[in-house]
């Protein structure tokens, strides 16, 4: 083989090689940028499947985001007189004077009255509207003290007593003692607040 010949074989030889490993290089940068993609769309699967899962979660377990001062506000209202009508024949009467001070919205006079009849006598009734009494004036703390102090069975505004006390809870966010309070009512025999009561828990719960 003469010299000519085998420059020239070498000199193809090379560009083979060069091309070949041109190639290479290029099939690699596809397997690569193939990777790439497989990887990319593997984590857009997995960013899918999380959203999907967020939003089944919402759908069947939505948060509650209770607001307690306007479940309060909603429910709440004085308990009328149901324990001594006021009459006008005996005005100087403790227990009329602060009915008649309840009836008429002026509760921190009611309040002094009521205290000076417990102070006489402990009864649970009339501790009950000191509670009342308390609680429309915006004392709650005051108020949630007084019914802790009255045994259910001591007092015939049990299930008043129950349904007060919850919406103290309430109020106070305190929803775990608001929902046991509101199921004793709801095992009560009484028709009070039955409806609102089953309500009021599905709401907290």
């Amino acid at each position: 083989m003469s010299t000519e010949e085998s420059v020239e074989k070498g000199l193809k030889q090379a560009i083979a090689h060069h091309e070949q490993a041109q190639l290479k290089l290029r099939l690699q940068g596809l397997e690569a940028r193939r990777n790439k993609i497989r990887k990319l769309r593997m984590i857009s699967a997995i960013a899918a499947g999380i959203v999907l899962l967020a939003v089944i979660g919402v759908l069947l377990f939505p948060s509650k985001d209770l607001d307690s001062q306007a479940l309060y506000a909603t429910h709440f209202s004085p308990y009328p007189n149901a324990l001594a009508p006021v009459t006008r024949t005996a005005p100087e009467d403790t227990l009329n004077q602060a009915f008649e001070a309840y009836e008429r919205g002026a509760y921190v006079e009611a309040i002094t009255g009521f205290k000076q009849m417990l102070e006489r006598k402990n009864d649970s009734d009339i501790r009950f509207y000191l509670g009342m009494s308390l609680q429309s004036n915006s004392q709650h703390e005051e108020a949630l003290g007084q019914y802790a102090q009255i045994s259910p069975s001591s007092t015939r505004f049990q299930p008043q007593l129950h349904w007060y006390m919850a919406l103290l809870y309430i109020q106070n966010e305190q929803f775990v003692e608001a929902a046991q309070s509101l199921e004793r009512l709801l095992e009560s025999d009484s028709p009070y607040k039955q409806t609102a009561a089953k309500e009021l828990l599905e709401a907290i719960n």
